[in-house]
């Protein structure tokens, strides 16, 4: 059976174990796994593998943890994101179950979270707001429950806003059909668009 002769602990912004192996160095460990480890210590095939499993599975939930610390993410983003970073099917599907029963991954929370990220800085229709948070793999529920009281008037003015003023200037047409392409594009229905220019039309008088 192969024998730790070496346990080197790094430092750096993602510090690991380095571990040799009769000698020679054979792989790196997350702390985690390899705290209970020891030189001088045999490992058969199967502690072998149990061990690099388990590596496996904290370098996953570390990345995990690492996202989340920067934006909720859904079940179906964060199982693309770690597919990305090469975690098999296995590794991903426990990491995903423990994050969610943890509390850390949750479909309903992304959505909220989806929808008032998306009302406070690059406003969309409720629609389309849908149609994204359906793509990320949220339940129709969950997205419903999410955008019921979003008002796309409210928000395709607020939308609109900004976009008017760099039409300033520009004759009805052309203010017309810029700002309404632009509303458009963001999912807003004809009635909501033709109402929007024209209040913002009218500001400009």
């Amino acid at each position: 059976m192969p024998t730790i002769t070496k346990l080197v602990q790094t430092s750096g912004l993602y510090p690991c174990m380095r571990v040799d192996l009769d000698g020679r160095y054979a792989f790196s460990l997350e702390p985690e796994v390899a705290m209970h480890l020891k030189e001088g210590q045999c490992l058969s095939e199967d502690e072998l593998e149990t061990l690099l499993r388990a590596n496996e599975r904290e370098r996953a939930q570390a990345a995990a943890l690492r996202a989340l610390g920067h934006r909720p993410y859904s079940r179906q983003e964060m199982a693309q994101k770690l597919a990305r970073k090469h975690f098999d099917e296995d590794t991903t599907a426990q990491v995903l179950a423990n994050l969610t029963a943890r509390g850390l991954l949750d479909d309903a929370e992304f959505a909220r979270f989806w929808r008032d990220n998306r009302d406070a800085f690059r406003p969309r229709s409720r629609a389309l707001v849908g149609l994204e948070l359906r793509r990320k793999g949220v339940a129709v529920d969950a997205v419903n429950s999410a955008t019921a009281d979003m008002d796309d008037e409210a928000s395709a003015l607020q939308a609109g806003e900004k976009k008017a003023k760099t039409l300033k200037g520009a004759d009805y047409d052309t203010f017309y059909r810029r700002l309404g392409d632009y509303l458009k594009r963001r999912g807003y229905n004809y009635e909501v668009i033709k109402v929007t220019i024209n209040k913002l039309w009218q500001a400009q008088m």
